[in-house]
């Protein structure tokens, strides 16, 4: 789209008057009549209201259309003078218009109806704008010669695209708006002129002459070529040029108004001038040919990468490049620089105008005094300190379209980066900041209220969980941990990702539950407790509260301080306290000691029970020793040994789902219950490593992404029969990005390692495929493939490339997991061998033809062929169609993106869809 200068660089030439205008009115923004209302406004040829609107569709009197048509012609000033008089007799002597009418009488452009009267006051139809506005020009003999008013008005004015986009009807009231449009396409319509005369005089089209180079004075600036112009130079990139010049295709113009200079240069404007003054300008280049970016790694004499965009451009022959307003080699810009890049019709970079920052490479302000900025750089380090009152020669502020702005707009979380050219400063000032829950994090990206917004992979971001009185790097997940699930603040950079992230996680306790997995007494006492939430060390206000902790045996067969090796531990209800410690005698600790294979024994104290629970299936009713309890959503409920671990039986507590429990009859199970009999249970705990209560399935997978929300460690993993799904793990480092897993789901639906992870082996030399089979294993071992394997190349740190079961032989590395069977069920493969065919490669591309029948697919150029056993999987891997027929369905041109993922003879074996970002 096709913008004028925001702040209009026009001045109206009215017999040599000099007078400014200014933006278009603010109810024609964005309308198909701002072009031309900020035109003519500027040219003084139309006006707006004093309310500062143009009310386009309102409508307009033939006396007021005579303004604007005398107006256009550049003789306005004259009607002033041409008033009294007039030859209609509904126009009186001191009517506001009679000059005007006068004037455009004299020069046949209007006539009256033939009665004497003109209707000053009557609003003009569509049909005598279009008559006046061809008079004006000279074309009055070509329409008489068409059919006369108003016909061959029409036809004139249709033949020179002045009623282009304009819906006409002849009779009816023209609007503002229209008649706007229709004024300002004529101002370029070549004009027509009398070339001879006599008794058969002639006319032609003089392509010289238009209303804009003839009645108003003023010359479009092109270029040798005769094409678009190019701003060349602006003030800061050639000192020759006075604050209020700028260069055109090298030749010095004057601006009369204070404009944006910077953000124009390279760009293609169509520009009119009265010598050396520019009276005229709108940007003609296009939007989508602008693009505002950073550098993502230093240029090359060949290309530029840019970092938001992800991709690489070649630079245009002659293309020139300035950083910090030094024109520079393309191959000296340096990574990380940022600014906007002016694309040619090849879509090569022409023109580049960038900053590189230094004063400030990369802050956020968090306090704001006056002219005193302090902020925290990309580091942490909040010794930071901006006093715009050291530069002495000037601040200049811009936003990330390079459009100088206010100081004022430097305020507390606004994003600032900076460079020095002696004293002067140049600062870009953002202030682009969420707010939201933090729900997920990752050690690249974080969500909040279900946005991701991604942290720059080696710039880095910085976080406060304590509104500013400390700052920390986060360049992991687990630095989120406190403000993980909390409300927080996001400050986003010039590349729209996170560069700090803050809130206040101030800590507040009711009456907590937990189990105690380690204790310890040294000058304080301290415990480390499992609670639903999560897994934390707290210390006791009082240290003879949790001292006897320290001799319980967490751990069986460790030396231990009472010399017993049986496994013993601690279920506690306690409060915090302002300080976050376990407050001053709220601490209620209950041991459960494991003699050899035995169970804790029944017993009874204060608020909690020991004993066999019984209860019956869809009941909120349980019995604990015949004593009656109910349990609710809010009950915690836990087991505290882990059968479903490589390790059954060790102190390993997690949390359960209500509905299991709620669902499931239990019977005899041995449990620890906090809380009054008769009333709602606090806290169960499953004391019995046999409970059941939990998926007993083992899955087999490979992990593709982990992050971390407020409640949970997640992974995503691609399991075998099951497809891509996302669960919560018990142990993040249990399950890392490319990790082959056998794994079962706990009783709170957790994923922990199964002993069947270490079914896994790896073999270096290159492996066979055979219908089926993996053959020569470490040169001597066969293992059956299953058909539902997942297969992943280790090739990103996301892994997103699946591949063909058949295709396995093609890399040298084949790392594998079996199940219990001894069949692979999960594998990485890596290191691409050098004998894959054009066969064996896949391609990522958009489908961007496809005939009737499916068979036949083009994607990025190659032509693929499909048939009745070529199966589609969707971007998780699961199964959605099988044979072109079902296929074509799946497939809309143009827009969906496919992996190929295997090909055979020419015939495509397997393809997936690409998940939409």
């Amino acid at each position: 789209m096709k913008k004028i200068l925001s702040l209009v660089l026009v001045l109206s030439m009215v017999l040599g008057s000099l007078g400014f205008a200014f933006a278009a009115p603010a109810d024609v923004e964005g309308t198909d009549y701002e072009d031309a209302v900020t035109r003519l406004v500027a040219l003084e040829i139309l006006s707006g209201f004093p309310d500062g609107t143009f009310r386009p569709n309102e409508t307009i009197t033939r006396a007021q259309f005579a303004k604007i048509m005398v107006t256009a012609l550049g003789v306005g000033e004259a009607a002033q003078y041409a008033g009294g008089q007039t030859l209609f007799s509904d126009v009186a002597a001191n009517h506001w218009a009679a000059g005007y009418i006068n004037v455009a009488s004299d020069m046949k452009i209007i006539n009256g109806y033939g009665d004497g009267n003109f209707g000053p006051e009557d609003q003009v139809t569509y049909a005598q704008a279009v008559t006046m506005i061809v008079r004006a020009l000279g074309y009055e003999p070509k329409a008489t010669a068409m059919g006369g008013y108003p016909g061959g008005y029409l036809a004139v004015g249709a033949e020179k695209n002045i009623t282009e986009d304009v819906n006409i009807v002849d009779a009816m009231a023209a609007t503002r708006g229209d008649v706007a449009k229709m004024v300002d396409a004529s101002l370029t319509v070549p004009m027509m002129v009398q070339t001879s005369w006599g008794e058969y005089p002639e006319y032609e089209e003089d392509e010289n002459k238009t209303l804009m180079t003839t009645k108003l004075g003023v010359d479009e600036i092109k270029s040798v070529d005769d094409t678009l112009a190019i701003v060349t130079a602006v003030p800061n990139t050639d000192s020759s040029l006075e604050e209020n010049e700028i260069k055109i295709n090298g030749k010095d113009y004057k601006l009369l108004v204070d404009a944006d200079y910077d953000a124009l240069l390279g760009l293609e404007v169509t520009a009119w001038a009265d010598d050396d003054e520019i009276v005229f300008l709108e940007i003609e280049t296009d939007e989508d040919d602008i693009l505002f970016d950073s550098v993502a790694e230093n240029s090359t004499k060949d290309e530029v990468k840019l970092y938001v965009d992800d991709e690489g451009y070649q630079w245009a022959k002659g293309a020139k490049a300035y950083v910090n307003f030094e024109e520079v080699d393309v191959d000296e810009i340096p990574a990380n620089a940022y600014g906007y890049f002016v694309f040619n019709d090849s879509e090569e970079v022409a023109y580049a105008n960038l900053f590189e920052f230094g004063e400030v490479e990369a802050g956020v302000v968090f306090d704001a005094d006056g002219d005193v900025f302090k902020y925290v750089d990309r580091d942490g380090d909040d010794n930071n300190e901006l006093d715009l009152a050291d530069y002495e020669d000037g601040v200049f502020v811009y936003n990330e379209k390079m459009q100088a702005i206010d100081k004022d707009q430097i305020k507390e979380n606004s994003a600032i980066y900076g460079w020095e050219d002696s004293d002067e400063l140049y600062l870009i000032v953002i202030n682009k900041a969420v707010n939201g829950e933090l729900n997920r994090v990752k050690d690249d990206q974080i969500q909040v209220d279900e946005e991701a917004y991604d942290r720059h992979a080696s710039n880095g971001a910085v976080y406060s969980d304590d509104k500013f009185d400390s700052f920390g790097i986060y360049d992991d997940r687990k630095d989120l941990d406190n403000l993980n699930g909390e409300t927080v603040t996001v400050v986003l950079d010039l590349n729209g990702e996170v560069q700090l992230i803050f809130g206040d996680s101030e800590a507040t306790s009711g009456t907590m539950y937990g189990i105690v997995t380690y204790g310890e007494a040294g000058s304080k006492s301290e415990a480390t407790v499992f609670t639903k939430e999560d897994e934390v060390n707290y210390e006791f206000e009082t240290r003879a509260d949790g001292s006897r902790l320290e001799d319980l045996q967490y751990f069986e067969n460790q030396d231990s301080n009472n010399g017993n090796d049986d496994l013993s531990f601690a279920a506690m209800e306690f409060k915090l306290n302002s300080d976050g410690e376990i407050s001053d005698g709220e601490a209620n600790i209950v041991e459960l000691v494991y003699a050899g294979d035995n169970l804790p024994a029944a017993a009874e104290g204060e608020n909690y029970e020991i004993g066999d629970l019984t209860k019956s299936t869809d009941s909120d009713r349980l019995d604990v020793q015949g004593h009656r309890y109910y349990i609710s959503e809010d009950t915690v409920f836990m087991t505290a040994l882990d059968s479903n671990s490589k390790d059954e039986g060790e102190l390993d507590p997690a949390v359960i789902d209500y509905e299991e429990i709620y669902e499931n009859a239990i019977e005899g199970s041995r449990v620890l219950v906090f809380g009054d009999q008769g009333k709602d249970a606090e806290m169960i705990v499953f004391l019995d490593k046999d409970f059941e209560g939990a998926d007993d399935d083992v899955y087999y997978g490979v992990v593709l992404d982990q992050w971390t929300t407020s409640d949970n460690d997640m992974a995503k993993i691609d399991v075998a029969g099951e497809g891509v799904n996302e669960y919560a793990v018990k142990d993040e480092d249990d399950f890392q990005v490319g990790d082959l897993v056998a794994f079962k789901l706990n009783t709170d639906n957790k994923a922990v390692l199964a002993s069947e992870a270490d079914n896994q082996d790896v073999d270096e030399d290159g492996i066979k495929y055979n219908d089926g089979w993996v053959e020569d294993l470490n040169d001597s071992e066969d293992r059956k493939l299953d058909t539902s394997a997942v297969i992943y190349e280790d090739d990103t740190d996301e892994l997103e490339n699946k591949v063909a079961r058949s295709k396995v032989d093609n890399y040298e590395v084949f790392k594998y997991l079996y199940n219990d069977e001894g069949i692979i069920v999960a594998a990485i493969v890596s290191e691409e061998s050098d004998e894959d065919t054009q066969d064996n490669k896949t391609e990522t591309g958009v489908v961007s033809y496809i005939n009737t029948s499916g068979t036949k697919i083009a994607v990025d150029g190659t032509v693929y062929t499909l048939d009745e056993d070529t199966t589609l999987y969707d971007a998780e891997g699961n199964l959605i169609a099988i044979g072109n027929t079902d296929i074509k369905d799946n497939i809309v041109k143009n827009q969906t993106e496919v992996n190929i993922l295997e090909v055979e003879d020419g015939v495509v074996v397997e393809l997936s869809l690409v998940e939409e970002e």
